[in-house]
């Protein structure tokens, strides 16, 4: 995709969930790639944020593309339950990762 080849970054940034692993952070659209043109997006909306490794994992898990989340068949995978990943997160954690998510739903303005 196009909009994959001209994303621009930047430099890297703390964990947005966790403030740490600038380092290794890597960028995670807010609003997938792969929803937007269905969501009537004309341009690609490039906002992103910087994840830690585990952290972009773990969002990915509940972010929602083309009305399905792949929390089910990646833990079905894995042998666990999307439940079991909040025992690893902070509260305040928990809740930046909710509203990542909810942002992800976002349509064109």
């Amino acid at each position: 995709m196009a909009a994959r080849q001209l994303f621009a970054p930047g430099e890297r940034d703390p964990c947005h969930i966790c403030g740490k692993f600038k380092g290794i952070s890597q960028a995670h659209h807010v609003v997938p790639l792969t929803a937007q043109y269905d969501r009537g997006f004309k341009y690609p909306d490039q906002e992103c944020v910087s994840l830690c490794p585990n952290h972009h994992a773990i969002v990915h898990l509940f972010i929602h593309v083309d009305g399905r989340s792949m929390a089910r068949p990646a833990m079905r995978a894995r042998g666990r339950t999307t439940s079991a990943l909040h025992v690893d997160l902070t509260d305040n954690e928990f809740d930046q990762m909710m509203e990542l998510v909810r942002r992800s739903m976002r349509s064109p303005e």
